[in-house]
This record gives structure tokens, sequence and C-alpha cells, in this order.
């Protein structure tokens, strides 16, 4: 148990990588507890290419307005494998500020607002997380923001949320060409994915995701960005491959843009409401679907939602995000 935070700062002005890590697959994980206010963040990572990885970390201290479990505010930094609980009483669980910054494998919940925060840098990756039980998005973002090149959201499962599943920001010129894939958004109270845009979207692919059963629609491209949906096809935004299954307020908004020519089956096997987020053969099954804007070109509806495979022949599963399962923390 810590009374405030740990700040990890190279010696000088040398700026070495450091590691702190526990052991991936122990009996029981290593946790760090931080029971009061922490200023800025509880695990803050102050140099470039600082990693945390494998332990858990929760905050019990009163409640914060300003605050981050783990903050990498510098270039190149990894949380990797992590258990973040925020229970309750801290805004983010992960907060991304800066260019390169990876977030794989980690369970993020009860945060304040977002679970996992990717601020406007270039180059980030977060990729198969679970994040749930968040007061807000499950993965947000700036929705002002005007550097997002070469950003991947990816196999990631984000359900039961007070707001969207995915917020994806789009902004500047030219969007600055974010993916979305792969990924399972249930649940959510808002919208299974967001897409917003300060200035017009292009560049940005939205392809293979599973959003279901969500209190607003499965992708949602609200009105502040409606004038440019028309031009989708021009400026070479795509919208596909989607399966956008019992959302409370519709397939996709607007159903002439971001819901053409995606599946809308139950994608279910497994009981998503207890963790199980396998899907089934009819999922699996090759279907022509066609590019929004291009619908001469034909794609095959593969490894929809979270990555996932069918149970192997010779037993075993991979529920969730690939290479990840539920239950009892993260592996």
């Amino acid at each position: 148990p810590l009374g405030g935070r740990l700040l990890f700062e190279a010696a000088g002005s040398a700026q070495l990588p450091t590691t702190i890590r526990g052991e991936k697959n122990a009996a029981t994980r290593p946790m760090i507890t931080f029971s009061s206010n922490p200023g800025t963040a509880c695990l803050y990572l102050n140099q470039a290419r600082q990693v945390v990885k494998d332990f858990d970390v929760e905050y019990t201290g009163p409640l914060q307005t300003a605050d981050f479990l783990i903050y990498m505010p510098v270039d190149s930094c990894h949380a990797i494998g992590m258990k973040v609980n925020c229970n309750d009483n801290l805004r983010f669980g992960i907060y991304a500020n800066n260019e390169g910054c990876v977030v794989r494998g980690c369970e993020v919940y009860n945060a304040e607002e977002d679970g996992i925060y990717a601020a406007a840098k270039h180059g980030q990756l977060i990729e198969e997380n679970v994040c749930h039980d968040n007061a807000e998005d499950g993965i947000g973002g700036s929705l002002t923001a005007a550097d997002h090149l070469n950003k991947i959201i990816r196999a990631n499962i984000c359900y039961d949320n007070g707001s969207n599943g995915i917020t994806v920001p789009v902004g500047n010129s030219d969007g600055r060409r974010p993916i979305v894939e792969s990924n399972v958004c249930y649940n959510n109270t808002g919208d299974g994915i967001r897409i917003t845009a300060a200035n017009r979207l292009n560049n940005i692919i939205v392809r293979r995701n599973i959003c279901a059963s969500n209190g607003g629609y499965g992708i949602n491209v609200p009105d502040e960005t409606a004038q440019y949906v028309s031009r989708l096809g021009e400026l070479e935004c795509f919208i596909y491959d989607n399966n956008t299954y019992n959302n409370t307020s519709g397939h996709a908004n607007p159903s002439d843009a971001a819901d053409a020519g995606n599946p809308k089956v139950d994608p279910w096997s497994g009981t998503p409401g207890s963790g199980d987020f396998r899907v089934n053969t009819d999922m699996k099954e090759a279907a022509n679907v066609t590019y929004l804007g291009l619908a001469a070109t034909q794609v095959n509806r593969l490894d929809i939602g979270a990555l996932q495979r069918e149970e192997p022949a010779g037993g075993g599963t991979d529920e969730g995000a690939e290479g990840v399962q539920i239950g009892g923390g993260i592996q």
C-alpha cells in the first residue's frame, strides 16, 4: 500500500528505458494500492520508453477530479497486462498522452470518466484491452483532436460503460488516418462506436467491429459531422464489415453511410452478459459486403469482432480479444 504516488524518473538526463513488472502467470499477482490523493497520477511514467507490466493497481482513496491511475505523458511508454481499478474515484484509468504510447492486454474499470483515454498524439496503439463499468467511455479521446496520425484501436472489448464503448476523435484537415478494427462494443449506455470530427472525415477506417445491444446506435456519426458524411467515398473514409446488431437507437447513423454494407446478425455463441464473448458460426462464414464508396470492391467477412475464432477442434477457447481471457483478471 502506498499513500501517494510512484514517479518513475531516470537519473540525470540519460532517460534510459525502465521496466517495472510482476510475474505474468503467477498464482497471485502483485498489487500496488494507492490510498490517498496522488496529485497528478498514482503511477506516473515520467521518461520516454518506460514500461509497467503484469501487475495490478487500484486506488482506494477519496474522490478526485483531475487524476489518473496510470499516466503516460511522454513518448513510447507502455502499459501491458495491467489490471486497473479506479473504484469510481479517479477520472481515468490509463491516460496515454504522447506519441507512440502502447496500452495492450489491460483490464480497466470503475473510472469516474473513461477507462482508457487516448489523447491527440501520433502512433498510439490501443489493443486487446477490456474496458468495463466506467462512468463514461470505455476508450475515449479528445473531441477536437488534430493529431491522430496512424492511431490504431484494435481488438478491445468495451462493455457496460456509462457512455460509449469507443469514441473516435477525428480532426484537422485530413482526419489523420486512425484505424478502429475488430473491437467488441456491448451493452454500453450510449453508442457502440461514436465518430466525431472537428473538421472533416478522411482516411478513417472502421471495420470488422461488433456493436451489439448498446443504448444508442451501433455506429454513430453525429450531427456535427453529418455534412461530411455524403463525401465519405470521395474522402476515402471507410466504414465497412461491421456487425451492428440489436442497438436501441438503430444500427447506424446516418443509415445511408455508416450502415452501408454492414451485416446485422446475432453474433454470439457464448453469453456476453456473463463475460463470454465468443462468436457463433454465422459470424465466421465468408460473405460479400460492400466497401462504403467503392461498390465494386468485395471483401470477405473474416475475423470480425475482437479477432475472435471459433472454438478449436482440439478444445479450448479464445474468449474476447485475441490472447485475452476474461475472469480472474487478465491473462
